[in-house]
């Protein structure tokens, strides 16, 4: 089987595709306007092709892909803002575009991630978008402390696929939670909690320090001097051993 390629909108410092990536993926390109995300793109994909406004990018620029991911804003999604507006807002509604792209490349497989308050907040628009363009799909919540994490960080993830493509994609993620080590929810370690030491646990990394601790990303990001761009970067970035699990799954449904 040859290799199958992804490409990556809203890609953040790269969690998410490096976990993809981790499965077996071949990642094509990345679209990421936030100068310090763009920075870290370029320093652990050199060479890669890499776009900035997701809004004026499209088929022209962008190389087919076998599967497309990312996670559009949250912003008007998250519970945190109290001033709702959803997939109205200009932020989490650049999810517009990311279904536009869909349309543009037609991809075989899709996966998006965002806030689990998605549910409540806009799920419903995006399958719809998603049927519009003639794609089955399926969702559930992913802890990154199902994976091994000492936080919580829920998120939703939605996967797609192109139902005139055949893709064995299983309608929902249960079935693979006993392969997932420790799915029940742990208690999150609380920012006064006695420090965890430098080294491993639960093949984490764990480093002491405010947003330093379990993110499953690579050491190189932390700087000894947490900044607002390094903090909403993690903030925003998905564990790669979560997207590695979920790029295993889609994987074996190629084979």
């Amino acid at each position: 089987m040859r290799g199958l390629t992804f490409g990556s909108l809203f890609s953040g410092i790269g969690g998410l595709d490096k976990g993809v990536e981790r499965a077996g993926f071949d990642l094509q390109w990345t679209v990421e306007i936030d100068p310090f995300c763009d920075s870290v793109l370029r320093s652990r994909w050199p060479g890669l092709p890499r776009f900035g406004d997701v809004r004026g990018v499209g088929a022209r620029e962008l190389s087919r892909v076998d599967l497309l991911v990312g996670g559009f804003p949250c912003l008007d999604v998250s519970i945190a803002n109290a001033s709702f507006t959803g997939l109205a807002g200009a932020r989490s509604g650049l999810w517009f575009e990311f279904d536009r792209i869909i349309g543009e490349l037609r991809p075989r497989v899709v996966l998006v991630e965002n806030v689990a308050a998605l549910r409540k907040r806009g799920l419903a628009v995006v399958l719809r978008c998603f049927a519009a363009r003639g794609f089955d799909a399926c969702w559930d919540h992913l802890p990154a402390s199902a994976f091994g994490a000492h936080h919580e960080r829920d998120r939703i993830f939605v996967v797609a696929w192109d139902a005139s493509n055949p893709i064995r994609v299983p309608l929902r993620f249960e079935s693979e939670r006993s392969q997932w080590p420790g799915w029940r929810v742990r208690t999150a370690v609380s920012r006064d909690a006695e420090p965890l030491l430098d080294g491993e646990v639960d093949g984490w990394r764990a480093r002491p320090g405010l947003c330093r601790v379990d993110d499953g990303l690579p050491q190189g990001l932390h700087a000894a001097r947490i900044d607002a761009a390094r903090l909403r970067a993690l903030g925003n970035a998905v564990p790669p051993p979560v997207s590695e699990a979920l790029g295993n799954l889609i994987m074996k449904a190629w084979s």
